[in-house]
Parts: structure tokens; C-alpha cells; sequence
């Protein structure tokens, strides 16, 4: 049977026309395998950039509120410059421990203060007054840290978030209040967060972070 396979297939390469039939299905074959070896190769390659952009997502959720928890532990110097409208202000330091010394910088002069136990005293020739209008109640919430924290925690679960590079994007509602909060980091620590609330714009920098933990 086997002998005569053979001869009929002989047979039929000899037929120039079964010849051509026989050359266009193996072709055929051919290029049906390249199609489903390059079709296989191209979902290989596809899931290493699925499995890194799952990662990245992670990435951005874990390590910003811990960066900010860090940032709250640590001792560091400071820049917050507060625009709003023609109004532009700013306070500059040093936060040491639970201390924060600085100076406070307006169209009125310049003023030296300190912040303990959540109290603003203003320095005159060494006398410590306690003077609670070197920053309104607004400005003070919203340069919280623990309450940007909070504000970060709620759009992580609630908002998507945006990463650029180094810059991670937030958006989000609370309180009737709609946030936009644009956090810089640098390696392990955040440099700078911008945050943009009803028109005011707060952009706060962070340079020698030590950590005292």
C-alpha cells in the first residue's frame, strides 16, 4: 500500500497542473504557519508590558501615602509660596521634630514666627507672642500634610490616578471642595507637592529630608 502511495503521489508530480496545485498548498501551509508563529509571538510580548503597567498601578497606590508618612516623620527645610488671586504670600523653614521655625513673607514685611503644639507665635526680640492670624484657618488645612495624607488616601480608592514620571496626579472631591494635587518625588522622597483649590494655588517644596524614625 505504502509502495503505491508513493508511485500515486509520483504520478502526480509528474501532472504539471497537480504539480502547480500541489506547490500553491504548501505555500499556503507556509505562510499560515508564519501567521499563527507571529500571531503567538505577539501576545508573548504583550504580557511582560500587561504584568509591568499592573505593577505600576500598584506603585503609584502604596508608595505615596507612605512616601507622605514619611515625609510627617522626618525632619526637613520648607518653601510653601500661596498664590491667590493678586495676593501672593509664603512661609519658609525648618521643620526639627515636632518644632517648625520660619519666616512668613507678605506685601507687609517680613515676619518670624514658630509653630508649637499647633500654636503660631510670633518672634519679637526674643519674646515668643502667640498670634494665630500669621495664617488663616483655610491655609492652615490645606498645608496640612496629614490632611493632604487623608485627602490622598480617599483618591486612591475613589479617583484614578495619573502618573507623568516623577509626578502623580490627584484629583478628587472632599467636603464640597474639589483638589487637584500634583506630587513631585525625587528618588525616595517627595520634593514637591502643588495642590490647586478654589483658584488658590499652594506649591510646597521639601529639601534636606532626614528621617528620624
Amino acid at each position: 500500500m505504502e509502495e503505491k502511495n508513493k508511485k500515486t503521489f509520483k504520478e502526480l508530480w509528474a501532472d504539471r497542473r497537480m504539480r502547480a496545485i500541489i506547490k500553491l498548498g504548501m505555500w499556503a501551509a507556509f505562510f499560515v504557519f508564519i501567521f499563527l508563529f507571529l500571531a503567538i509571538a505577539s501576545l508573548f510580548n504583550k504580557t511582560p508590558d500587561t504584568k509591568k503597567e499592573i505593577e505600576q498601578n500598584e506603585i503609584v497606590s502604596a508608595n505615596i501615602p507612605t512616601m507622605l508618612e514619611n515625609l510627617i516623620s522626618s525632619n526637613y527645610s520648607f518653601e510653601y509660596k500661596i498664590k491667590n488671586n493678586e495676593k501672593n504670600y509664603s512661609y519658609s523653614g525648618t521643620k526639627e521634630n515636632d518644632e517648625i521655625k520660619g519666616y512668613y513673607e507678605s506685601s507687609d514685611g517680613i515676619l518670624k514666627y514658630t509653630i508649637k503644639d499647633n500654636i503660631y507665635y510670633e518672634i519679637k526680640n526674643d519674646e515668643f507672642i502667640e498670634n494665630n492670624n500669621i495664617i488663616t484657618e483655610e491655609d492652615k488645612n490645606i498645608l496640612n500634610l496629614f490632611n493632604i495624607l487623608n485627602v490622598i488616601k480617599e483618591s486612591d480608592l475613589n479617583n484614578e490616578v495619573v502618573q507623568n514620571d516623577n509626578v502623580y496626579t490627584y484629583t478628587t472631591i472632599k467636603e464640597n471642595i474639589q483638589y487637584q494635587i500634583n506630587i513631585t518625588t525625587n528618588v525616595n522622597d517627595i520634593s514637591n507637592i502643588n495642590i490647586m483649590v478654589n483658584d488658590i494655588t499652594y506649591d510646597m517644596s521639601f529639601k534636606n529630608i532626614i528621617n528620624i524614625q
